[in-house]
């Protein structure tokens, strides 16, 4: 399962959880055998694409999240004080 996250934190309980998918088809393996390959890309309109790809067998998923989801707009503005300088 690949969980997207809106990240503004080094710890994971920190981060605003936006969606997530599963990557079917990955074969049993020892932990951290399998390699994915896991891409991110937003564009000038807030708009998230998300792939992942299995390196062992090209298997591949994706999905685009449009809008804010389930962020509120005091979680925006509690991450928006986060960065400022």
């Amino acid at each position: 399962m690949i969980r997207n996250l809106a990240v503004d934190s080094y710890e994971v309980k920190d981060n605003i959880f936006l969606d997530k998918f599963t990557l079917y088809g990955v074969p049993p393996a020892p932990a951290r055998e399998q390699k994915m390959k896991i891409c991110f890309s937003i564009d000038a309109n807030g708009i998230l694409d998300v792939s992942a790809e299995l390196l062992s067998n090209g298997n591949k998923r994706s999905m685009v999240i449009a809008g804010s989801g389930n962020v509120s707009k005091d979680d925006i503005e509690k991450m928006l004080k986060k960065i400022e300088v």
